[in-house]
């Protein structure tokens, strides 16, 4: 095939089937359980999803969005908690973090609380054909504080959205 182009085009020719940009496959996950960390160890946060990329060029485009709840102690301000977008389990490489810091200040009788909604949209390179795991860990930091993911259960519904991108 030819193609004649005037002097002042300005144009992209497609010179491959597969676009690059084109969305491949979408797994979405969701989980509605509440769960709980009162230590500085990071443990999931219950919101996971596995994709298998078609081939080892392709990115994998991670959206999150998730609920949580820090707590502090009654005689204690302090409930700075972690979250952490992670490749693999919840010990996994991190590739988003964020840190929760609850304002306000505690009474003898009142414990601090701050509820909070992270989102993270984040463009990985897997580079691989295998099946690649993408997890929501968590963990406190302060001593006194404690942080929950989904609080209330069910009415706390939280997503995760694997897009795989032709590259």
């Amino acid at each position: 095939r030819v193609f004649t182009l005037p002097d002042s085009a300005d144009a992209t020719i497609l010179t491959s089937t597969t676009a690059t940009g084109k969305i491949l496959q979408v797994v979405t996950a969701e989980t509605t359980t509440e769960i709980t960390n009162t230590t500085t160890t990071f443990v999931s946060t219950g919101l996971s999803a596995s994709i298998t990329p078609s081939s080892a060029s392709s990115k994998i485009l991670i959206t999150t969005s998730q609920t949580f709840k820090t707590k502090g102690t009654a005689a204690s301000s302090g409930r700075r908690c972690h979250v952490r977008l992670r490749r693999g389990d919840h010990l996994g490489t991190d590739l988003q973090k964020t840190t929760l810091h609850g304002t306000g200040t505690a009474s003898a009788s009142v414990a601090p609380t701050h509820h909070t909604l992270i989102s993270f949209i984040y463009l990985d390179s897997p580079n691989t054909t295998s099946s690649t795991t993408y997890t929501i860990a968590m963990a406190k930091e302060d001593t006194n504080a404690s942080v929950t993911a989904q609080e209330g259960g069910s009415a706390r519904n939280s997503v995760i959205t694997l897009f795989e991108v032709a590259a």
